[in-house]
């Protein structure tokens, strides 16, 4: 159950509206509520916004204050809503997170899935801007079904960065 203090945060964030009509969280899912969690307990959360392959992609990124972050990169038709599911066992963790929205999902521009090939190249994007931007000392990859694929691959590139120190891999498909 929710506190009484977190109650009243997430009844006022319900009632929020955006000029465009679109509510301001979806706090039904797994973005919106590790998102009020983190607001509700201090921590600064941010939708953040890169370029690679001439497409804006998505994600969003929750700071506690770490020198290390952990992306959290969804399977097929995932988005941030269902990776930051993944992200409530990072809160105790030594990293900071980072939901995306892989290509052609949720905010993320592009039109199909590419089973990891050009998703890797996006992850090290991804890498590179929480690094040289946001001064990130280590990157942590964690990826579920395709977004697994897409890890090994982004760690096996001749341009992968040394920052990426590790990965997870769950459930990535076999062919």
């Amino acid at each position: 159950t929710l506190s009484k203090t977190r109650q009243g945060i997430f009844n006022s964030l319900l009632t929020q509206i955006e000029p465009e009509g679109k509510v301001f969280f979806d706090l039904f899912s797994g973005s919106g509520i590790m998102s009020l969690e983190a607001i509700s307990r201090g921590y600064k959360v941010k939708e953040l916004e890169i370029v690679n392959d001439g497409l804006k992609l998505c994600g969003t990124y929750i700071d506690f204050g770490r020198e290390q972050t952990v992306i959290i990169n969804p399977g097929r038709k995932g988005t941030t809503h269902f990776a930051m599911y993944h992200g409530q066992i990072y809160e105790d963790s030594p990293y900071n997170i980072l939901a995306i929205d892989p290509r052609s999902n949720g905010f993320s521009e592009g039109t199909y899935l590419t089973a990891g090939i050009k998703e890797s190249y996006d992850l090290i994007k991804w890498s590179e801007y929480l690094h040289d931007e946001l001064h990130q000392k280590a990157i942590f990859v964690h990826g579920i079904c395709i977004g697994g694929v897409t890890a090994m691959l982004a760690c096996t590139r001749p341009n992968a960065p040394s920052y990426i120190i590790g990965i997870i891999a769950e459930g990535p498909f076999y062919n």
